[in-house]
């Protein structure tokens, strides 16, 4: 996807870099880079971008993005839940993806 497409993207949704970038999981200076064609992303946020595209209604954008976690498997939504939350909030959503042990 070119610098240009991911910012049409991300102005489409009504969003600036930072939310942008904390929706994809990737700093905000990587969104700019990404923008001016300096970086390109990896194959994770590839696919997270290629959602996005499909996403008429910018309230949808946190449904599809948790659908799309979930999709790609319990661990690495555990990891991507996890590494932007705060301890609470941690605890919270390990519970919430881990089956209660008997």
């Amino acid at each position: 996807m070119k610098g240009e497409d991911i910012r049409s993207v991300r102005k489409r949704l009504g969003l600036t870099q930072v939310p942008f970038a904390s929706i994809l999981g990737v700093h905000p200076i990587t969104v700019s880079q990404w923008e001016r064609d300096q970086a390109e992303p990896n194959a994770w946020c590839s696919g997270l971008l290629d959602v996005l595209t499909t996403i008429d209604n910018p309230k949808e954008v946190g449904k599809r993005a948790a659908s799309l976690l979930h999709s790609a498997g319990r661990a690495r939504a555990l990891y991507e839940l996890l590494r932007h939350s705060d301890v609470a909030r941690q605890v919270e959503a390990y519970e919430t993806l881990t089956p209660a042990r008997k």
